[in-house]
This record gives C-alpha cells, sequence and structure tokens, in this order.
C-alpha cells in the first residue's frame, strides 16, 4: 500500500476516531478494525493477523480508549513518530473542542433551512481532523479542498432538511452520520490533487520503545503523585437555605405517602449518613472551616442567593472547597436563574433552560464503554445509566472535563406554558443533536466544582436504582484528587498549543513535549474515572438485593412501560420507609445474591432459582427469600418442577370478589359485577424442610422445619407468591400520585414492608369497625348537593326523599336516595374517624363507601354544626372512569 491509498487510510483514521469518540458511533470502530488489518498487511502475516485479532477484540470489550492507542501504535509504525502523536493530540482533544463548538453553538438556538446549525457542525466536526492532518503533510491544496466539500455538505444537509427528504430517523442514524467522512476522503481520493511522493517517517522500532516509555513514565508519576496527594471527603453538607425543593428534611416513614414525600432527598440523606463519617445541614451562617476535607451540595435553589451567599461559597472554594452544583430539568421554579450567579463566580460554567432526550423521544442513556473511565469518565463504566431527563449547558469552559454525557440526544428548550416546563419531547432537525455532556468537573484555585444536570436520580422514589447510588458515591470519591486536578486546566491549554504547533512543525522537542503532554493528561482522568469505580458494600451501600425478570420494570415513568408488562416503582421506593436500603440489579441481569441479607426476585426465571441446599443454607445464615412469580408462570412447568424440588405444589383457590367494569361510572352501576378470583397457592408436602407461618392474599411466608441452628433460632424465611401483579403501580398507584393516596396504596406498603423484611407495622384495614354500613333511616341535614364530573357540573339541586323510591348504588334516573346514603355514611365516618382535617384540608383517612368507592373527605362546621362536605373520588382510588367532586350545603 502506498502513495494516495496509504494517505487516504490515514485519514480515515483521523476522521473516524474523532466520531467514535464523540458519539460512541459504533459503525465508526467496525469501520477501523478492519484498517488495521489492511494497513499492517506489509509486515509478517502471522504479526498482521495477531495484532488485528487482539485489536477487534479488545476494543469489542473495552471501548473507544483502547483501540485509540491501539490506532496510534498502528500510525506509528507506518508514519512514525510525529503524525501518531498528532494523532494522539487529536484523540484527546476532540471531545473537547467539538462539545464546546456545539454547546455555543446550539445555545444561540439558530437554524438555517430547518436544520440545527448546533447539529450541522457536530456532523460535519470530523473533516476538522482531516483537514489538520493535510497541514501536518503539507497538502495544501487538500485541505483547502476538505474545507470547500465540507461546507458544500452542510449547504446539502441544510436543503435536504427544508425540502423534507431529510428525516430525523436518518439524520440520527450511526451509519448516516459517518458518509461526511467517507464521501469527503472517496472525493479526495477521486478528485484532488494528492502529492503520491509526500514522505512520511519510516519506522523505527527503537522509537516505539523509547516514546512508550516517556508516555508510560509520565503517566505513572501524575498518577503516583494524586494517589499520594489525594484527600478524601469526610464532611457532607447538604444546602437547606434556599428553599425546599428537594429537601433532605422531609420525613420519609411507615406513614408517609404522596408526591410530597417520595420526590424529596431524604433517602440520599439517610444513605449519606451510613456512607460517611459526617453529614450535615446548611441553613445559612458560616460555612464549614475545613473546606478541604468537605463536599457542599448546593442543589435546586428556589430562592435568589443572597450575593453574601455567592460571596461566601466562591470564597470557600477558593480556599480548597468542594462543590457539588444539582441542576434541574429546564428552568423549573427559577432554579436555574438562580444558579446563574455563583456559577459564573466558579469558573464561568452556564446552565441552559432545556431538557434532553434520545432520537426517538425517550430517556437517555450514558454511553457504555468498559475502558471509558481512562477518559474521566464516571457514568456507563461500571454499568448502564438511565436519565428522565436532564438540562444541557450553555457553556463549558475549555479546560472543563467531562464526567459524563447524555449520550447522543437532543435538546429542547422549556415550554413556559407548561406546568413543569418540559418540552414536546418530540425529535426534530431544529433541535441540537450530539452527545452532551451531562456532569461537567472544573477547578477552581485550590477547589474543584461539578456539576450534573439531572436532579431526579436521588430522589427518594428513584434512589433504589443502583447505578445512582454510584453516582453519589463516585463524585465524592473523585473530589479526593482536587489538589491534582489543579493542574488540569494548564494540561488542557498545553495540550491544544502542542497540538496546533506540531501540525505547523516537525521540531523534536514538541513531539517529545506531546507525548509527555498526553500522558500527564490520561494520568489525571484515569484518576478521576478510577476512582469512580467501586464495588457496593453489603449491608452499607444496601441490604436488600432486587432482581426483575419477565415482564418486570422499574421506570421512573409509567408511560415507558409496555402493555402487557408491570411497573414496580412505587413499591421498590417504599422499603428505606422501615430502615432498608433496596439495590435494583441492571436489567436482565437475574440473580440470587446469597450475601445480602434480603432477596427479592420478581417473575424470575428458573435458571436464577436457587437450589433446595442453597435456599436451606440462606435461612438457617437468617437471610430472607422472597419470590414473586406472576399469574401466567404458574403454568411453566419448569417452575412448577423447581417447587417440586422443594416438595412443594401449586394448587387453586378460589375467592368471591367485587370488580369495576372498564367503563363503570357511578351514574350506571351495572359495571360493578360479583366474580370468583382464581390464585393460586402453595402446598408443601411432608417431606418439605418448610411449614407455613402465615401469608396475604398474594403470598405466603415459610420457615424452616425446626427453626433452629446451633441451639439459636434462624431468623430467616421463604416467601413465595404468584401474584406479583399485587404490587405493581396499576394497582398501588406510582410514585407521582398526589397529597392523598389511595387506602389501597396505604395497604399494600406494609404488606410489602412484612413479607420482604420480616418488619410487621400496624396494619390499614379497608373497612374497619367505624365504617359499618349506617342504618335504613336516611338523615340528611344537608339538602343541597353539587356533582361534578371531571372539572364539569353533572348535576344539582335539592335531595327529595319524597318518592319513596331510587337506588342507593347508583346517581342514574333517580339520585337522591344514593346521594342520601353518601351523606349519612359520610357525615358518620366525620365523627368516628376525622375530628380534624390535615394540612391539605382533608380528612388523613379516606371514606369507603357502602358501594366500595373511595372518597378523600372535607368539610366545614359553623359552632360544631355541619354546613357543608365535599367528597372527592380521584380515578386512581379505584376502577373508575372518572373523577368526581360530590358537594353537600346546607343553603
Amino acid at each position: 500500500m502506498q502513495g494516495k491509498a496509504k494517505i487516504f487510510f490515514l485519514a480515515l483514521f483521523f476522521c473516524l476516531t474523532p466520531l467514535y469518540l464523540t458519539e460512541q458511533n459504533s459503525y465508526a470502530a467496525w469501520c477501523l478494525t478492519p484498517l488495521l488489518f489492511v494497513g499492517l498487511s506489509h509486515f509478517d502475516r502471522i504479526r498482521s493477523i495477531v495484532f488485528w485479532i487482539t485489536a477487534v477484540l479488545a476494543s469489542i470489550y473495552f471501548g473507544s480508549w483502547l483501540l485509540v492507542l491501539i490506532s496510534a501504535t498502528y500510525i506509528f509504525l507506518l508514519f512514525g513518530r510525529r503524525l501518531s502523536i498528532l494523532f494522539l493530540l487529536l484523540s484527546i482533544a476532540s471531545p473537547i473542542i467539538y462539545q464546546q463548538w456545539l454547546i455555543s453553538l446550539s445555545s444561540n438556538d439558530l437554524t438555517i433551512f430547518s436544520l440545527s446549525i448546533g447539529s450541522a457542525a457536530f456532523l460535519i466536526s470530523q473533516l476538522f481532523s482531516v483537514f489538520i492532518l493535510f497541514i501536518a503533510l503539507k497538502a495544501y491544496k487538500n485541505a483547502i479542498f476538505s474545507i470547500l466539500l465540507a461546507l458544500l455538505i452542510w449547504a446539502l444537509l441544510n436543503i435536504l432538511a427544508f425540502g423534507g427528504w431529510l428525516a430525523t430517523s436518518v439524520f440520527t442514524n450511526e451509519l448516516f452520520r459517518l458518509l461526511p467522512g467517507i464521501i469527503l476522503l472517496i472525493a479526495i481520493f477521486v478528485m484532488a490533487p494528492l502529492d503520491k511522493q509526500i514522505s512520511v517517517d519510516k519506522n523505527n522500532f527503537n522509537d516505539v520503545k523509547k516514546y512508550s516509555l516517556i508516555f508510560v513514565t509520565s503517566f505513572a508519576l501524575i498518577a503516583i503523585s494524586g494517589i499520594t496527594t489525594k484527600h478524601p471527603i469526610n464532611q457532607i453538607i447538604f444546602d437547606e437555605s434556599h428553599g425546599a425543593w428537594e429537601t433532605t428534611k422531609s420525613p420519609y416513614g411507615p406513614d408517609d405517602f404522596g408526591r410530597n414525600v417520595t420526590y424529596t432527598y431524604s433517602v440520599l440523606y439517610q444513605y449519606a449518613e451510613k456512607i460517611f463519617n459526617g453529614v450535615s445541614r446548611y441553613e445559612g451562617g458560616e460555612l464549614p472551616k475545613d473546606a478541604i476535607s468537605s463536599l457542599f451540595i448546593l442543589k435546586m435553589p428556589i430562592e435568589p442567593l443572597s450575593d453574601k451567599f455567592v460571596e461566601d461559597i466562591t470564597s470557600w472554594v477558593e480556599r480548597g472547597g468542594h462543590l457539588l452544583v444539582v441542576a434541574d430539568h429546564t428552568n423549573l421554579f427559577d432554579t436555574t436563574i438562580n444558579l446563574t450567579p455563583v456559577l459564573k463566580r466558579l469558573g464561568g460554567v452556564e446552565i441552559a433552560s432545556n431538557a434532553n432526550f434520545n432520537k426517538v423521544g425517550r430517556p437517555t442513556v450514558a454511553p457504555e464503554a468498559k475502558l471509558d473511565f481512562v477518559r474521566g469518565k464516571i457514568l456507563g463504566v461500571t454499568s448502564t445509566f438511565t436519565y428522565m431527563t436532564g438540562t444541557g449547558f450553555k457553556h463549558i469552559p475549555l479546560a472543563a472535563l467531562s464526567v459524563g454525557e447524555y449520550g447522543p440526544s437532543f435538546v429542547e428548550d422549556a415550554i413556559y406554558f407548561k406546568a413543569n416546563r418540559f418540552g414536546y419531547f418530540n425529535p426534530s432537525l431544529n433541535l441540537a443533536f450530539g452527545n452532551h455532556p451531562s456532569a461537567v468537573l472544573l477547578s477552581q484555585k485550590k477547589g474543584m466544582v461539578t456539576v450534573i444536570g439531572d436532579s431526579t436520580p436521588w430522589s427518594n422514589f428513584a434512589i433504589f436504582h443502583g447505578e445512582f447510588f454510584d453516582l453519589f458515591k463516585s463524585i465524592v470519591a473523585i473530589n479526593a484528587y482536587s489538589s491534582i486536578f489543579q493542574i488540569f486546566s494548564t494540561v488542557v491549554l498545553v495540550l491544544v498549543l502542542i497540538l496546533l504547533l506540531i501540525t505547523i512543525s516537525t521540531s523534536n522537542v514538541l513531539q517529545i513535549l506531546g507525548i509527555i503532554v498526553c500522558g500527564i493528561y490520561l494520568g489525571i482522568t484515569t484518576l478521576i474515572g478510577a476512582a469512580a469505580i467501586s464495588s457496593p458494600t453489603i449491608n452499607k451501600d444496601y441490604s436488600l438485593n432486587v432482581s426483575l425478570g419477565v415482564g418486570a420494570k422499574a421506570e421512573n415513568l409509567s408511560q415507558l412501560v409496555p402493555i402487557g408488562e408491570h411497573n414496580f416503582t412505587r413499591s421498590l421506593s417504599t422499603f428505606p420507609k422501615y430502615g432498608v436500603l433496596a439495590r435494583l440489579q441492571p436489567e436482565g441481569d437475574l440473580s440470587f445474591n446469597s450475601a445480602a441479607p434480603i432477596n427479592l426476585l420478581i417473575n424470575p426465571k428458573v435458571s436464577s432459582l436457587p437450589k433446595l441446599s442453597e435456599i436451606i443454607q440462606y435461612i438457617q445464615d437468617g437471610g430472607r427469600l422472597n419470590i414473586l412469580f406472576d399469574k401466567s408462570q404458574a403454568k411453566d412447568s419448569d417452575i412448577k418442577e423447581w417447587l417440586k424440588s422443594l416438595s412443594m405444589r401449586l394448587t387453586i383457590a378460589k375467592s368471591l370478589a367485587i370488580q369495576e367494569g372498564g367503563r363503570s361510572t357511578i351514574e350506571d352501576r351495572l359495571g360493578v359485577d360479583v366474580t370468583r378470583v382464581i390464585e393460586y397457592k402453595v402446598d408443601t408436602l411432608p417431606t418439605s424442610h418448610f411449614m407455613e407461618i402465615g401469608g396475604q392474599e398474594f403470598f405466603q411466608a415459610f420457615r424452616l422445619q425446626g427453626d433452629k441452628k446451633d441451639n439459636k433460632s434462624v431468623d430467616g424465611h421463604l416467601v413465595i407468591g404468584f401474584n406479583s401483579e399485587a404490587i405493581s403501580d396499576s394497582v398501588m398507584g406510582e410514585v407521582w400520585e398526589g397529597t392523598i393516596p389511595s387506602s389501597l396504596s396505604k395497604v399494600r406498603e406494609r404488606q410489602i414492608a412484612m413479607f420482604v423484611t420480616s418488619i410487621f407495622p400496624k396494619q390499614i384495614l379497608l373497612l374497619d369497625a367505624q365504617r359499618k354500613l349506617s342504618s335504613n333511616a336516611l338523615n340528611v341535614p344537608l339538602k343541597k348537593f353539587i356533582v361534578v364530573k371531571n372539572g364539569l357540573k353533572m348535576m344539582s339541586g335539592n335531595i327529595d326523599l319524597s318518592s319513596g323510591s331510587g337506588s342507593i348504588d347508583s346517581l342514574g334516573d333517580n339520585p337522591d336516595f344514593y346521594l342520601a346514603k353518601l351523606e349519612t355514611d359520610s357525615i358518620q365516618f366525620i365523627q368516628n374517624d376525622c375530628s380534624k382535617l390535615d394540612t391539605n384540608n382533608f380528612c388523613t383517612k379516606q371514606f369507603i363507601s357502602h358501594d366500595l368507592i373511595e372518597w378523600a373527605v372535607t368539610y366545614s362546621k359553623i359552632n360544631e354544626k355541619l354546613t357543608a362536605i365535599e367528597l372527592v373520588h380521584d380515578r386512581r382510588f379505584s376502577g373508575l372512569n372518572a373523577n368526581y367532586n360530590i358537594v353537600f350545603l346546607s343553603r
């Protein structure tokens, strides 16, 4: 391979590698690895094949950065050290340069012919690398040609977008995003006047050894320096002085229900207390004196930051303090505006008022690569990290380190007439598309600042996802290297400067400096990334291991759950109320963890179920194993065989029930049916090691026969159930429900705690002694009524019982008797169960009417006499198809 072809293949490496690094474009990687084989074919055959196979396998498993190092070695062997070092410098710098370019262009929200300038710039930015290569080769005509062709491609993309011929699905396709670079290189190869006699350095294996030693030495020295100067964080301070959004002060216990407690940071605070020595809240006053060992968490301030606080926190960070800024999506409650003053003072980061979503309008996923910790990444390295959404950035300083990305995604401005200010999440070519940073790290004199764009992962309802726990620990861990990170900004500036100089110069000194700077840069980023890699500790990071199997999900947004599958977010977020931290295993990693004191397997496959001997040993050691199948798994022959191995068998249990029809309304109670429910229960055979100790309608609990080991009581248990749907969001209500959860949800939460943790909280009965049906005497002191359905008045008037007939189960043709019965029973409920109203002006308990409809109750009194009652039925309380408000008035 000589002349033009040789330069063509070199240009492919310069073109495809930045695309791979900035977008994690898998097609770019698959194009690169065959090139290694082609390029090395002039060496001996065995060496070429071994090198190529190693490169392919290693790159597939370890990810992008290993491929870069292998490619740099390839270029070193074929073209000498100067172009190899240029390639390495460009590979390191390209994500920094291109992401800055994308962000600055995207923040202007400019479009030409319906195509975002930011999207187009990010797509054709790969061509800049080819331009650099041609300048280095002194092929100036080709450099000019590459710029002109890039502009032509950019114009063509805009014309296609304007004409409607370019769909978002095409534009975001990885294969399509390779085309600009491929088109450019083919055009240059075919048409451009490339000098076939361009000279390049000859191979020198001694140079390979020498420069590798320089690189490894500079890398090792900076890594050793970082480790020896490491200063761990031992104090965490949560800001509570700028509003109560995502507060850590909200209670989260067995009696706390609704969005007001699930959408807070109570569990994060409790988790921090378990992990770190000192955890406190800041409510004003002086900041901690020991700045160098402290991390201050400034989260979503809904009140403006005072000038004094901005001055104090800036000074504190500059003295060596560590600041974690948690931004919320869009500019909800003005959090973005409130954060702007302090971020401008601390390095110049600017947060945008927008939200990210992937190429089909769904939550984004951090790109996953095993070896990306070398690049300083703390997300997607050990496990997949999913976002709900998160804000982007308007500006990031060049010397900031992006420690996490949303992955290929769109950014969309907030819609201010919508309650939560989210946009439409509709992929469009006029929105900027690229790999947007989600978390950045920058130094500020002696201190360090971390800014993260998504607040949701640490909310009480979401933090059971293992990767969310890990993110918090990772951020604390990387702040321990603030002393070595102080030189990062200088290293970045020197790296970019040498990149420019080495492009036009052949100086040996510059080449040595280039390889040293590469080693120092990667030494710092590896320290940062490696600090974020840690294995969770059982009974410290978590005590409940949760695995989800077939048809089981734990999505934060229930609309993302496919029809026919069930979501378990509500139930899994319940456990911290009882002092148990649950950790959800990654999807597909369905396993029984014998080291965890509690295991919960939902809809498991037989292959993941433990054997009898493992179960006995686990229970004897005090373990609590909970296995919930769904009803469809009762017919699985393999599961029956597994039960048989435990000397158990399935039987059918039948019971009477009342169910709501799909269109059921109070106006037409024909939708309410009496039916027979078919359930499945487990019976133990005489040969079984287990005996039943109790259960509820959807589970059974067993202990070992002769529950002693070494003359000590065995606390372990085995729970089996075949109705996992009973604890799904579709039954319990999702985490987003308001401040008045249904009674069934409250019961379910306590049942879950009981069967999983062996904690037996007091029960809430749906129909307790105070809710007996009243007599037939319908005494209605409040004659006037109003019925509102879905916000529209349905009927009103005065209750008239003079007709002597009417249904007490329907608001049909003659609603008076139903309303009279409802009022009579609600008055009795108020007298017995609701002597006072809560902070929401509702009774703390819900009223279950005679027809088994649930109502939230509020009322007013004058001189201890009822003057009005309002009954509110939310459609989430039952199977009714509408929301109802029924008001009884005295006049």
